[in-house]
């Protein structure tokens, strides 16, 4: 019997969208943004808020992290979180 997921999928969901914007406005040369309005005022568009989104998602996934292992002190809690986010990427660097 599976476990029942404790991610949010709507969480989840909002960063993928923060995601595809980013990568979305970086599609956009300045060439591309001086020849077409549209380009412009798209490039203009995502640029006023991807960054918060993302920065207000990684916000609330700290938040809720550290809700769900709030009997860990302090230590142990950046011990826990360095060996989940470093392990991987040194194993992959």
């Amino acid at each position: 019997m599976t476990q029942p997921s404790k991610r949010l999928d709507y969480i989840d969901a909002a960063k993928g969208i923060g995601l595809l914007l980013v990568i979305y406005g970086h599609t956009f040369r300045t060439s591309m943004r001086e020849a077409y309005a549209w380009c412009d005022f798209s490039y203009q568009f995502v640029y006023r808020f991807h960054v918060s989104l993302l920065f207000l998602l990684s916000g609330m996934g700290y938040t809720l992290t550290a809700q769900r292992n709030h009997s860990l002190s302090a230590g142990q809690f950046l011990r826990k979180k360095a060996h989940s986010l470093l392990l991987p990427w040194a194993s992959y660097a």
